[in-house]
């Protein structure tokens, strides 16, 4: 349009040249006839050669004009053309700069419909700018002043424009209150109706909540503004031909809108760091005062050393120390010190009058002629201390009174800054906190989202944090533990609760599932409205784990304690019962009938001795008789007798080269025997029992199967068959006393075997852990510390036992029926036998048989008497009697530790009740032959 309006302006300017020489012709034809008339002039005019010359006199101007405005004409279309280009150049650059702008950008059809929006806008309300196309910008954002404002400029096609109008997003409420620099332009067609609006904004919520800040600074400010204008009236008024003072008040002026400009400046400097702005201060202060030196230092609590946190540039280009912070002692400090302790600005003028110690000055400063030192005080309590230096003239006390209005300003500015500083420190702490904890820590919004989670719960969850916000947090939860933990949040919140606890399973990265304590924090709004939580998680897996452990620990104490004692009497009762049958096989003389009954009583005796040992293993307590052996020595003598004759094939894949464990090798076959029975009764129509052996640690069980175990090497046995397998609600109670998952427990058992084999492997130091799915079979992992002994070859040459009917014994047992039964079997081994029925009985006994000179050649000590001393106390009197006595110790309590080192207490051997007489006879004769 501008183009083609000097267009016309070019040929409104040609018509009115070519009218020009019109008139020019017109004027010459009035001269010509005038000349024809008047002489001496018609001559001259009738001759041709001076008519072609005024022809050519008017007619060349005209041409040459005309000429010259269509160049002109031509030069503008060029421009035109080129304006066009440009403007096709421009229109690039507004796409460029629409698209990279930090402003926020829309534009917005009549009626308010998102057309299209930059990427700055799409940024801020956390969408992508596809999200807004067609949206009605007040259905996303609802406001009725705003709305008002738009109907406005799009019903008159005036523009509209406001400073900091504030603004909460309704769908991010956690930004609380914003404020925003904003225009609405209206576009128009070429009618000059409005068909859209450009709506153009700026993000100053900070600089106006600094500004907001300030604002009692800056009403403060206004009213000394205010107060000086009006008295340096009052002194222009009275002044005013006076042109010296009048040079004074300008310049107070200049100071004062100075002083404003610096603060103002500072207001604005909301970004910068501590440092930065002590910087900047340093330079007003310069500028204000003309000086050539300054420095900021900040005073401690009891005002005793002063950090100085800032030099001015000057000082840096010309003193020779560290410009660092460095820190000093108010009391070192001289002039300075004076200010400190006086409390009041110092102003020295003749400064090399003073002494070194007076200045107080540290080696290697700059030289001053002159300085001015400036406490700051906030809040009655002096904070920091401003000192300027070399200034061309004598400070004044109007540069003290700047200075000190300037700085009691600055002060404040200061104050917020450090505390935005301490409190950006705090926040990095409690981030470095939240980020190395060991527990996890994650916040949700009002629907259960992930909003927040720190980094081990990225390592839990194996997600990166921005993919694990905006998940569901019940999304890793186990989903036989979702339901419950969905019900107990509920609750809470339904009763307003603040904070809660809840156990739960999460299941991690691998498919791992993790026990999780969590401690949570609700969190509510104003209106009471729940707005989401706060949890703290640790995995107590472990814990839960040795809590489990501990619970089936205290079970088998307390069954294994009632199944000891009882069995305990059984032995005694038992012993009885094997040594009376022996007697009547030994002193009559049955026919073959009783014999075979006397048999079957023996087999049934035998049986009840079995049992009772088991009862005894499996009882509480107790050290095991331990010796090196290779275990799987064990498992091939095991399998080949259990599996005999069944229809079960044995795959064993068996380790060359372990090392030695160091068990007890009876209850080691016991175990296995247990175990390899239990497989073989999974599986009734057959299958593979598979074991294998091998050397491994603790760091590899961990890894592999999560076991917990003491660090070390262990020798590791695992025996798996594809029975039945067990069913997941029986797995835990495998271990349980007279637990069993066969159908018929009286055909099969106590349900005793497993809960023995976990006992044993306990007093072992050792492992036993269970897997097993329904239908496909059971895996069982025992585990057993590796020695780093190896098993010596010891050639044991027993002595031949000799007869000696004359040997004289002495029996002690508190039971009458095991005494006579006892005194008769060893009698009918040809042995001299006196009984006593107590430890001090025994005592009495034994002394008055040395004193006769007929001592007893071994004595055999029952370990406990009811109400009475046992066999440990009455070995020790006997010791002193005679260091040389020979004693056996006989218990049915397996479970004490002298039957597995007898030697230590005195004894040369020991016998486990109830005992066959064979090998009573032969304990016997081994410890009179020593």
């Amino acid at each position: 349009m501008p183009n083609k309006k000097k267009y016309f302006d070019y040929s409104h300017k040609i018509i009115m040249l070519s009218t020009i020489c019109m008139v020019l012709w017109t004027g010459v034809m009035l001269i010509s006839y005038a000349l024809h008339i008047f002489s001496p002039w018609k001559a001259a005019v009738q001759n041709p050669t001076h008519t072609g010359l005024v022809h050519m006199l008017v007619f060349f101007p005209g041409l040459m004009a005309i000429g010259f405005f269509s160049n002109r004409f031509k030069i503008q279309i060029d421009n035109r053309k080129q304006i066009e280009h440009t403007l096709s150049k421009a229109n690039e650059m507004f796409e460029t700069i629409f698209d990279t702008t930090h402003f926020n950008i829309a534009l917005l059809d009549r009626q308010f419909n998102f057309i299209r929006v930059n990427r700055a806008y799409a940024d801020t309300c956390g969408h992508e700018p596809g999200f807004f196309i067609s949206k009605n910008h007040f259905n996303l954002y609802p406001h009725k002043e705003n709305q008002t404002i738009f109907e406005n400029v799009a019903r008159t096609g005036k523009p509209f424009s406001i400073l900091a109008k504030p603004f909460e997003f309704p769908d991010q409420p956690e930004r609380g209150v914003t404020y925003w620099d904003w225009t609405l332009h209206p576009v128009k067609d070429h009618k000059g109706d409005v068909e859209g609006l450009i709506f153009a904004l700026v993000d100053v919520t900070r600089s106006k909540k600094a500004e907001m800040e300030l604002i009692d600074y800056q009403n403060d400010l206004e009213k000394t503004i205010t107060e000086r204008t009006r008295e340096l009236k009052e002194i222009n008024l009275q002044l005013k031909k006076e042109i010296g003072e009048r040079k004074s008040v300008e310049n107070s002026q200049v100071r004062m809108q100075s002083r404003l400009n610096a603060l103002w400046q500072m207001a604005r400097m909301v970004d910068a760091d501590f440092k930065t702005l002590c910087d900047h201060i340093l330079t007003e202060m310069i500028s204000m005062t003309q000086s050539q030196y300054a420095f900021l230092g900040f005073l401690n609590d009891d005002e005793s050393r002063l950090s100085i946190i800032s030099w001015s540039k000057g000082v840096m280009a010309d003193c020779e120390m560290d410009h660092g912070q460095v820190v000093f002692s108010v009391s070192d400090l001289g002039l300075i010190g004076d200010a400190v302790r006086e409390r009041k600005p110092v102003i020295v003028n003749q400064y090399d009058r003073y002494d070194t110690i007076k200045k107080g000055i540290p080696k290697g400063h700059v030289r001053m002629s002159n300085l001015m030192i400036i406490p700051v005080f906030f809040q009655d309590k002096m904070k920091s201390l401003i000192a300027v230096a070399n200034k061309p003239a004598d400070f004044t006390n109007e540069d003290l009174e700047e200075i000190k209005g300037f700085a009691s300003s600055v002060q404040i500015v200061i104050e917020r800054q450090r505390t935005e500083d301490n409190l950006k420190k705090s926040e990095e702490r409690y981030r470095e906190l939240v980020e190395r904890t060991s527990d996890l820590i994650i916040r949700t919004d009002k629907t259960g989202n992930f909003i927040f989670v720190n980094h081990m719960s990225t390592l839990f969850f194996g997600l990166p944090p921005k993919d694990c916000i905006g998940l569901p947090a019940l999304s890793f939860t186990h989903p036989d533990d979702k339901e419950k933990t969905f019900s107990v949040i509920s609750r809470a919140i339904k009763d307003h609760a603040e904070s809660m606890t809840l156990e739960n399973i999460q299941v991690g990265q691998n498919g791992v599932s993790h026990t999780i304590s969590w401690t949570m924090n609700l969190h509510y709004n104003e209106a009471g409205q729940y707005t989401g939580n706060s949890g703290i998680g640790r995995d107590i897996t472990r814990r839960k784990k040795m809590e489990e452990d501990l619970i089936k620990v205290k079970k088998l104490e307390a069954t294994g304690m009632l199944a000891g004692g009882i069995a305990h009497d059984f032995n005694n009762i038992l012993f009885v019962v094997m040594g009376n049958i022996e007697l009547i096989k030994t002193l009559t003389t049955p026919d073959e009938k009783t014999l075979k009954f006397l048999g079957q009583a023996e087999q049934a005796t035998s049986r009840a001795i079995d049992l009772t040992r088991k009862f005894i293993t499996f009882s509480s307590g107790g050290d095991p008789v331990k010796s090196l052996i290779n275990i799987n020595s064990v498992i091939l003598e095991v399998k080949d007798l259990v599996l005999s004759g069944s229809n079960i094939f044995c795959d064993c894949v068996l380790g060359e080269t372990l090392p030695m464990v160091k068990v007890d090798k009876g209850q080691m076959h016991q175990v296995f025997s247990t175990l390899v029975d239990n497989a073989k009764q999974a599986m009734p129509d057959g299958g593979t029992l598979r074991i294998y052996s091998e050397k491994t640690s603790a760091d590899t069980e961990k890894r592999t199967l999560g076991l917990e175990m003491e660090k070390g090497d262990y020798i590791k046995v695992v025996l798996s068959d594809n029975g039945l397998g067990i069913r997941p609600a029986h797995l835990e109670k495998v271990f349980d006393p007279y637990f069993s998952t066969r159908e018929c427990v009286a055909k099969k058992g106590l349900g005793l075997g497993l809960s023995i084999v976990h006992s044993i492997m306990k007093k072992h130091k050792g492992y036993i852990h269970i897997e097993s799915k329904w239908g496909e079979g059971t895996t069982v992992y025992l585990y057993w510390p590796a020695s780093d002994e190896s098993a010596a070859t010891v050639m044991i040459h027993k002595r031949m036992p000799s007869y000696h009917p004359s040997k004289r014994l002495l029996l002690m047992d508190d039971e009458e029926q095991i005494r006579v039964m006892s005194r008769e079997i060893l009698e009918q081994l040809g042995y001299a036998v006196e009984v006593a029925s107590s430890g001090e009985e025994a005592i009495r006994d034994y002394k008055l048989a040395m004193e006769e000179g007929k001592p007893f050649d071994a004595v055999l000590l029952d370990l406990t008497v009811k109400g009475g001393m046992g066999g440990i106390e009455t070995i020790r009197h006997l010791s002193d009697l005679h260091p040389d006595v020979k004693a056996v110790i006989l218990s049915g309590y397996i479970e004490d530790p002298v039957l597995s080192d007898f030697r230590a207490y005195g004894f040369r051997a020991a016998v486990m009740k109830p005992v066959a007489i064979p090998k009573l006879k032969e304990t016997i004769e081994n410890v009179l032959a020593e």
